[in-house]
């Protein structure tokens, strides 16, 4: 099977992310809770078993909430940042050491034929994480909570051929929402979400050097719709002069989709 990813459910309230290549798997967090993570490999014809690792990007619940039940009882490794493995060891999920793996910054773990790069991306908590997966020759980023558009990010992305990003909130939502303000301003701000704007202006820049495929993830359910979020980005693409598809069967110069919230989303064959 070739290089590829879909994400198993994404969104403010859980986010699960699958990467493949020949016969290797790992998931990119794993939110919500096992039974979900169990459920949607199941739908796509997977087992916990075929799973070989957890990389996880931070220590929110909607992005961990499965891990403790799926390491201890399936004995799956985990890896994570140095500051996000302590508090899942020591505090959060109290997991036993031989479970999880510190992972620095740029450092790589192989498993089977994916090379797992993490690089920073701000976000408020002790620390978060992008990833850079690589197989085949072929480079895919993901960068799933990421307040603003940074220069690791940047540097990560310039080469992808397949990029998984956030396009958490719509200003205007968020703004005439029913959030209180601290709330409006903490996902607004440099080490909140990643507004549709931002995300469009990323994929219209990258869109112009390699990446042909886009997956736009953990979208709010409060503050934007998969409509607003695609439209954005569909915008800032075709302004730049690019036909875009929204699958893989379609003729185009770039592939735009949106992560749904609660089922997988299509394989993208990267």
């Amino acid at each position: 099977m070739s290089f590829f990813f879909q994400t198993l459910y994404s969104g403010s309230e859980g986010n699960s992310c699958l990467v493949g290549c020949n016969g290797d798997y790992i998931l990119i967090d794993a939110g919500k809770n096992s039974k979900a993570v169990l459920n949607a490999l199941s739908s796509l014809s997977l087992s916990i078993r075929d799973i070989s690792a957890i990389f996880v990007t931070h220590e929110h619940s909607d992005h961990i909430g499965a891990i403790e039940v799926l390491a201890r009882r399936y004995k799956i490794p985990v890896f994570a940042n140095p500051e996000t493995a302590f508090l899942m060891a020591s505090k959060q999920l109290s997991l036993p050491e031989t479970s999880i793996y510190r992972l620095e910054n740029y450092d790589t773990a192989k498993k089977g034929a994916l090379s797992v790069t993490p690089f920073p991306v701000p976000h408020d908590s002790v620390s978060c994480s992008g990833y850079i997966i690589e197989a085949e020759g072929k480079r895919l980023v993901t960068a799933t909570d990421m307040g603003h558009l940074c220069g690791d990010f940047a540097q990560a992305a310039k080469d992808a051929d397949a990029v998984l990003i956030e396009s958490n909130y719509d200003l205007k939502m968020l703004e005439n929402g029913s959030y209180p303000a601290y709330l409006k301003k903490r996902i607004s701000s440099k080490n909140g979400h990643l507004s549709n704007a931002d995300c469009a202006e990323a994929c219209s820049v990258l869109a112009m050097r390699k990446t042909k495929k886009f997956v736009l993830a953990h979208l709010s359910k409060e503050n934007n719709t998969p409509e607003s979020a695609f439209n954005a980005s569909h915008g800032a693409l075709t302004k730049k002069g690019a036909s875009v598809t929204k699958s893989e069967e379609e003729k185009g110069d770039v592939l735009l989709l949106t992560a749904p919230r609660y089922v997988c989303s299509p394989k993208i064959i990267i």
